[in-house]
């Protein structure tokens, strides 16, 4: 036993060794190769090496990095791309430490991944299954290594014991997190994208009118995250964590309400109706938690609510207000034309889909409209153009596997002491990122910021359940 404890050992140093010197080999070469495009990348490349060299120490600092790094999309005139490239890089740095952790501590294998490993290894035959099938199978392998990558992340995040420790402060980081670039995306709103509040990619969109809104002097805001969209579902999740940290936790209400209201005017900011959408899905799953009384009573007294509204608003002010105006209009049909093009899609393609990345492809060359998106806007018709049935299923799935695991936690486990807020929280998130995917795609499975920061919610999720668990039943063996 000493023997294969001391070559484990020795293979782990080696292997540190190897890694201590490819990392700052690969910095230096991206750095020179940055330096002739843009010096600001060159400067990056020796943080990036310290964060490698620090994330290899200690992983729980690869995922608050992941999590700071979830809002940074759009700075100064550094690419989208780019940045989605080194957020996967971290995060694939972050699954080898972890699996590292997890082999070192020799630990028998835990079935915290249990509520959702059956679904992943759906999500990874569809996928495979559509690149092999795939009308462009290169582009198609990129996103089916952002899935493996993804689920490998989460199978050793939910198997490590880090995530229990660090849970509650990893969710109050993302309520922090979230009131500061709530501030900025009001001040956008408000002042618009010149100078230090917007990057040259933004400036490019407020230009060509993608930031307007019903009223000339006001925009929408999305600090430095990838669009309006996706900003407001990173403050309603933000909003929401605050909201109910200030609820549960007294000491710190007025700090948390406070991060609460920031968050939640930064949402409005953004004037994204999926955001809005999302928030919806998650109060009503709350008040569905507070049982069928309180769920019923609080419907009839927002469908009054809203009855006030309509009838005290005029009706053409009410609908420009969320964007749905004449403009509005236009918007909103493009967004069932999509559909109706993904539905054409799904038709040709029905079994296995096109593949990662192919739909805007397909979708051009259909002759439809020459600027179609990336994707058709709604989480299901997403799985169904790309993955095919498999897909389709694996997501459906997915949204029965996270509410019933989320209700069953929050009610077997109802004297969990301080970990029931975090429950609560990430319940509450999830539901609304499942709806905003009614109206939009990737938030919750994928290469995305948000996708990402979903599924370390999933990891925490899963260990603190599988803890719980384990010490009720050590209490229920306890002799009298």
């Amino acid at each position: 036993m000493a023997e294969n404890i001391l070559s484990r050992d020795w293979i782990c140093r080696q292997l540190g060794i190897a890694l201590l010197a490819a990392i700052p080999a690969g910095v230096l070469v991206i750095a020179l190769l940055a330096y002739t495009k843009n010096p600001l990348i060159a400067l990056i490349a020796p943080l990036g090496f310290v964060l490698a060299l620090l994330v290899v120490i200690r992983p729980c600092l690869g995922i608050y990095a992941i999590l700071l790094s979830t809002p940074l999309e759009s700075l100064a005139s550094i690419d989208f791309q780019l940045m989605k490239g080194l957020k996967l890089s971290l995060v694939g740095l972050v699954t080898i430490a972890l699996l590292a952790n997890l082999w070192t501590e020799n630990k028998p294998s835990r079935s915290s991944a249990r509520p959702y490993s059956t679904i992943l290894a759906l999500v990874l035959v569809a996928g495979c299954l559509s690149t092999l099938l795939s009308p462009s199978p290169g582009a198609s392998l990129l996103g089916l290594a952002q899935i493996i990558l993804v689920c490998s992340y989460y199978l050793a995040l939910s198997h490590s014991s880090l995530a229990g420790r660090f849970a509650p402060g990893f969710l109050r980081s993302v309520a922090v997190l979230s009131s500061l670039f709530a501030a900025e995306a009001i001040l956008q709103s408000l002042l618009g994208y010149r100078g230090w509040l917007g990057s040259q990619e933004q400036r490019f969109t407020e230009l060509g009118g993608g930031m307007a809104t019903l009223w000339a002097s006001v925009e929408r805001g999305s600090a430095t995250i990838g669009s309006s969209n996706a900003a407001g579902l990173f403050f309603c999740a933000g909003m929401l964590i605050a909201l109910i940290h200030a609820v549960a936790q007294p000491h710190a209400r007025v700090r948390y309400a406070f991060m609460a209201a920031v968050s939640g005017l930064g949402l409005m900011a953004t004037f994204s109706r999926g955001a809005l959408l999302g928030l919806a899905s998650a109060g009503l799953f709350a008040l569905w938690l507070g049982g069928h009384r309180t769920l019923r009573r609080s419907i009839a007294l927002l469908l009054l609510a809203l009855g006030g509204v309509a009838l005290a608003v005029p009706r053409a002010d009410m609908l420009a207000a969320i964007r749905i105006d004449q403009r509005g209009l236009t918007a909103a049909g493009s967004r069932f034309e999509v559909w109706r093009q993904a539905r054409t899609i799904i038709e040709e393609h029905p079994i296995v889909g096109v593949g990662f990345y192919n739909y805007q492809k397909e979708a051009e060359e259909m002759q439809w409209h020459p600027g179609a998106p990336v994707h058709p806007h709604n989480g299901l018709l997403k799985s169904l153009s790309e993955e095919g049935i498999l897909g389709a299923l694996a997501y459906l799935l997915y949204i029965a596997a996270f509410l019933r695991t989320s209700y069953s936690t929050l009610r077997h486990f109802p004297s969990c002491g301080p970990q029931h807020w975090v429950f609560l929280s990430i319940a509450c998130v999830g539901t609304a990122d499942f709806g905003q995917e009614l109206v939009d795609a990737g938030a919750t499975f994928g290469g995305s910021s948000l996708a990402i920061l979903f599924v370390t919610l999933l990891g925490i999720q899963v260990n603190l359940r599988e803890s719980l668990a384990s010490c009720q039943n050590r209490s229920h063996a306890a002799p009298f």
